[in-house]
Order: C-alpha cells, then structure tokens, then sequence
C-alpha cells in the first residue's frame, strides 16, 4: 500500500502487471466510482481473485484519462484466494461519475480508457448518499450527474439519454461497505512553525471554517503557528462524494460565518465556489497538489495520507477540547455515537434506510469521534443477465463465497488490524455487516428470478 499510494502522491501512475486489463476470465465484474474506498476495495478484489488474475485497477486523472494502476498487495495473513475464476474491474473515477455511470449502465461514463474499455457495469461504489430525487430519478426517470434516464415504458434516444434502469435492472441497492474519514491535510509549509506539543494542527471547528470560507489568508492566524505563509485552499474538481462528505460537515457547522459559502445540509458534489482554490482530479490530484504546493491546505480521504509525507490536522470533537486526528478508530467512534439503526422489514427496502445522511442522524456533525466522516457506499441492481454474475457479487446458496458475500463477513478484511483498517477506513459494525450480506443474499437474482422476469444487468 505504502508503494502505490507514494506513486499516486507524486503522479507518477504506472502499469499493472502485464496481462490483468482485458484478461479473460470465467465471469467479469465491472464497477466505478468513489476514489476513498478504491485503495481498500481494490487490495480486498486481490486477496479475494489472487495476485495475478483478479484485479483491474485504473484511476482517472485530470485530463479524463483512466489510467492502468497497481493495487497494493494481498498481506501475508491472507494466503489462500477464495475464488481465482472471477476477474475484478474498477474505475476510481470520483462518486458522481460512478453513479453516472450505475445510471446510465455505461462504462464510458467513468473516463477516457487508455487500454482495454470496460463493457459493463455491474456496481458502483460512492461516498455521496443517494437522496429520494435520486431515487425517483431510478425508477420513474430523471436526470442525475449529466446523466438522463427515461420513464419507464419509453425508448431511450441513442446518444441522447438512457433505458429506464429500474425497468432494465430491477430496484436499485444501496448499502454501506466502509466509513471513512475526510482529513484536512497538509505539508508543513517551508518558513512555518507549528507550536503544538504534538507538532501538527489542532483545529476547532471555528478555525477550519475560516481557512474553507477564505475568512483568513495566512499561516499565522491560525493557533499556535508562526509563518507568514499564504494559505492555498484546496479541494476537488471533479464530482466527488469526499466533497459532499466535507460540505455537508460545513454546512452544519460554519452558519456562524457571515460569509459561510457551504450553506446545504445535505452537502454538495462540487465545492459551491472554487474562487481562490486549488482543484485536483480525485482524491490523488488533491494529495498531489498538497505535496508540491508550498502553504497548501485542503481536504481529502484520510486513506490518501497512509504512506504519504502529508499531515493530518487534528479537530475538535464535538464541542470539547480534544483534538482528533482522522483514523479508523476514532471515525468508528463517531459512527458509533449516531446510534444509527440497521433498517429492518419494509425499511430494508428503501435504499435511503441503509446510509446515514443528515435527515435521518447526526451524522453531518457527530458528537464524539472524528468530526468529518460518513460511509462510501455500493450500488447494486437486484438482477443481473447471469448466474455466473450473481456468484461473482455474492454466491448466495452454494460453492465459493462470491465477493460482497467474503466481504462482509470475513474478519481479515474487517479487524481493527484488517485490510480496511490498513488502507485508513473502518470496517462497518458486525451486526450490520451480517444484515447486509443477509439483505444482499435474499435480493439479488438472475434474470428470470422473482422481479427479474426479462429484467438482468
């Protein structure tokens, strides 16, 4: 992990090993989106499919290419690949291209291919929670991330917009798969001097809204640090659920401000002004710009600082005066102190149940743990054109464990030492992963099952 992540740190992508983009395989399983859980995703695909056969890795830059790139290797304490037969693609190509992307069932829609395309989409995976006009836009048709599904009943107009993917796909899924931590990361400028006993940035809430909002200019006017170095804010400029996660954290704590910019409560895809920023394409654009740009303060998921020379500011939690730095266990914590329900009956049904948002939690601002933080979450169809597909996602009833199926419920990837936990994410509660997996086993099905009659991705 430390090797890939200092590669995307620097911008230098390079190649998989040879032979993993457009390899055959038994079944091919396609999906993009959301660049926090990428590094975590894709080291689990490997230590599911094997080191040679099972991953497809590519991460879009900032010219829409998406480029050929190694994930980190399986750790030791995982020897034995569950199923080598299936062969794993994911494009790290940013939340509101991989929803564009479930959408439209168009791989294109994640970026420019630079080797073999992908010719599917069978999940997505994005830190920006659906919300019910996304919903609505599923089923009954709508425009989501430049992205026009018709109604359904109605012929979709070639280049124009797309089939109605409830009617093609069956209901749509959502649940959690990580929680995950924004940090807001640096590089100690050149000329400053941090002050605090633990040599990083302690920030209250009232700082980092006057260094996001642009309500201070220079090093020194923040706590305990001598510099006059100019402050470059800086963020993504893609769509991009890392920014909706950091958003929605201030809209709900910077109304303070006179001139607060982050004003909706759900968050927003897109910073709401980039007067003044610096922008990056994925959270790898972001550290880049971080790690060569003397004063440069910004936002990114805390996975991008593992192996990296960039620092994480400590926050406030909650309203005390501790400072928190953005790790595994103390994003935990703060999911923990939602007391987030795990949907049950009819609610299992509703995607919006599954992922806490600020209509239904307190999610945009917990009141323990660290402060900025929510789940990346994956998008499923309910049926797809194949078996072999079905056992690729999850093999519900018999032979190998199929992927989200290991996933959920293998404790190498989800320990406090696990995969997860090394590529700076957290595993989701047990007693959620084990409702999630039952949900999933239940409700997925080939074409022809029940509510998938003429119906498969």
């Amino acid at each position: 992990m430390t090797s890939l992540k200092m590669k995307l740190l620097g911008g230098a992508f390079f190649m998989a090993a040879a032979g993993f983009a457009g390899t055959a395989s038994a079944t091919d399983i396609f999906g993009g989106g959301a660049t926090l859980p990428a590094p975590a995703m894709t080291q689990a695909f490997k230590c599911y499919s094997g080191a040679t056969t099972g991953v497809d890795y590519r991460v879009r830059d900032s010219a829409n290419n998406l480029n050929d790139t190694a994930e980190a290797a399986c750790p030791s304490y995982i020897t034995t690949p569950v199923n080598a037969a299936h062969l794993y693609h994911y494009a790290a190509s940013g939340s509101g291209r991989g929803i564009a992307g479930f959408y439209s069932h168009d791989a294109s829609r994640f970026g420019t291919y630079l080797s073999t395309p992908f010719t599917s989409v069978e999940y997505a995976l994005s830190d920006n929670a659906l919300k019910q006009a996304d919903l609505d836009a599923y089923n009954n048709g709508g425009t989501i991330q430049g992205v026009t599904v018709v109604a359904p009943g109605v012929t979709p107009t070639p280049g124009t917009n797309y089939a109605n993917p409830f009617e093609k796909y069956g209901a749509l899924i959502q649940v959690p798969n990580v929680i995950g931590a924004v940090a807001v990361a640096y590089k100690v400028p050149t000329g400053v001097t941090i002050g605090t006993a633990s040599g990083k940035l302690e920030l209250t809430k009232a700082d980092y809204c006057k260094i996001f909002n642009g309500a201070v200019s220079y090093w020194d006017q923040l706590p305990n640090v001598t510099g006059h170095v100019r402050i470059y804010r800086t963020g993504r400029s893609d769509s991009s659920g890392t920014t909706s996660l950091f958003t929605r954290h201030m809209a709900a704590v910077c109304s303070f401000l006179s001139t607060n910019k982050f004003k909706d409560p759900a968050g927003t895809g897109t910073l709401p002004s980039t007067t003044g920023w610096r922008l990056g394409a994925g959270n790898s654009g972001v550290a880049t710009i971080l790690s060569s740009t003397n004063g440069a303060i910004g936002y990114l998921g805390s996975e991008f600082l593992v192996g990296s020379s960039l620092v994480a500011a400590s926050l406030q939690e909650g309203t005390s005066a501790t400072f928190l730095q953005p790790t595994a266990a103390n994003a935990t914590a703060a999911y923990n102190s939602l007391a987030f329900p795990t949907p049950a009956g009819a609610d299992q049904f509703n995607p919006l149940k599954w992922v806490p948002t600020n209509l239904n939690s307190s999610v945009a601002n917990p009141t323990a743990g660290y402060p900025i933080m929510g789940t990346s979450n994956t998008l499923l169809y309910s049926c797809y054109s194949s078996a072999a597909k079905v056992n690729a996602l999850l093999a519900p009833n018999t032979g190998a464990l199929g992927f989200f199926r290991w996933y959920y419920t293998n404790a190498a990837v989800n320990a406090s030492n696990g995969v997860l936990a090394a590529n700076g994410v957290a595993a989701l509660p047990s007693a959620l992963r084990t409702s999630i997996y039952n949900f999933l086993r239940a409700n997925i099905k080939a074409t022809g099952g029940t509510g998938c009659v003429g119906k498969g991705a």
